[in-house]
């Protein structure tokens, strides 16, 4: 179940902040910061069982792909923390 939820918090994060844009860095920050947590109890799942898996036969995580999301959580979640200085550069101005 976690495996399924770290992809599907940053689709509905994404959903969630093109209709409410004023609290978009807060939807951001909560999102990313959820995804690395979980991002990190799947892998502790594939150190203690050896592999995860969601759907059988077509959503799986092993020890390479736990690493993998892993440290893509950690970048989303240290890019979410800097994206609230041109969120709302972007609100103040109207232009790209």
């Amino acid at each position: 179940m976690a495996l399924v939820a770290v992809v599907c918090i940053p689709v509905l994060a994404a959903l969630l902040c093109s209709i409410a844009r004023p609290a978009a860095w807060g939807i951001t920050l909560v999102s990313t910061w959820s995804t690395l947590i979980l991002a990190l109890y799947v892998a502790a799942q594939v150190i203690a069982n050896g592999r995860v898996v969601a759907i059988a036969g077509w959503f799986e995580a092993d020890g390479l792909s736990a690493l993998v999301l892993v440290l893509v959580g950690f970048v989303l979640a240290l890019a979410g923390v800097f994206a609230g200085g041109y969120m709302h550069h972007g609100h103040e101005e109207k232009r790209l």
